[in-house]
């Protein structure tokens, strides 16, 4: 089994110590990628990008473990941080795990350092999967699995906060068992999918495109008072040219066409076929 990288931050001014340090760290570590920043510039640059761990030594000409653990709170990063150091004192070393640091050890202590490492990467990647799943559960219940847009429910909520004056699009993809029934659910699947992207790519400011069931749709469009206005803006939502792509697109796989309602008030911006 391939084993994980582990991207460590180290705070050191010295070349000599850090190769020290990273040397003894990748026996534990075998894949630990290593970068070294000596000053607050450079280490709110590298913060842009994620990290695991940040090492930090406390006394150096331009920075310090303080000013260190300063910039990585206003990164906005919650990575383990640890203080390597043989010039910060015990009491300092206490204060600074008192406003956020993980561990304060003694530098050349590798006995110490090592299992403190191991220990705060556990703890990392423990909460990094909490956070995933945790957020693989909440795309799961708020989008749909095939076009990545919001679903029904998610949907809902999100139209139950809209100002007064909002428009809801409403776009039924009619004879769509046709395309599955003759040419597989592949190629259904992959119209719809199709369908989504086109919807999304040609929305508005603020506007929220869903999928709100098999073959339908759903669009939300703030600020639109007038019910001729909601219509027009039905019109652009599908215009010809896509519509012509579409039927092309149909006539392809089978006998479907789409075509735009004109009158329908409610939902406004229907697009149905003719006759079933």
């Amino acid at each position: 089994m391939t084993q994980e990288h582990t991207h460590l931050l180290l705070v050191e001014d010295s070349e000599d110590d850090a190769l020290l340090l990273e040397t003894v760290l990748s026996r534990t570590l075998p894949n630990l990628m290593v970068h070294r920043v000596d000053c607050a510039a450079d280490m709110a640059q590298a913060l842009k990008q994620p990290w695991d761990l940040v090492i930090s030594d406390h006394s150096m000409p331009r920075f310090d473990a303080f000013k260190a653990l300063q910039v990585l709170h206003a990164s906005g990063q919650d990575i383990p941080f640890i203080i390597y150091s043989g010039a910060l004192e015990l009491e300092r070393g206490s204060s600074a795990m008192r406003i956020g640091a993980d561990d304060h050890i003694t530098k050349g202590n590798f006995g110490r350092l090592v299992p403190v490492v191991e220990r705060a990467l556990r703890h990392t990647r423990a909460l990094q999967a909490k956070q995933e799943a945790e957020q693989s559960k909440a795309r799961i219940e708020n989008y749909d699995a095939l076009t990545g847009l919001v679903n029904q429910k998610r949907f809902a909520e999100l139209a139950a906060d809209f100002e007064p004056g909002a428009a809801l699009l409403y776009i039924d993809v009619d004879r769509f068992m046709r395309i599955n029934d003759s040419f597989g659910y592949a190629t259904g699947d992959a119209l719809m999918a199709q369908i989504a992207r086109r919807l999304e790519r040609d929305g508005g400011p603020g506007e929220v495109v869903a999928r709100i069931g098999r073959d339908e749709f759903a669009i939300l469009v703030p600020a639109l008072e007038e019910r001729e206005a909601a219509r027009l803006r039905a019109d652009r939502r599908v215009p010809a040219d896509h519509r012509r792509r579409l039927r092309r697109h149909l006539r392809r796989r089978g006998p479907a066409a789409l075509a735009p309602s004109r009158t329908r008030s409610h939902p406004p911006g229907r697009v149905h076929r003719p006759g079933r």
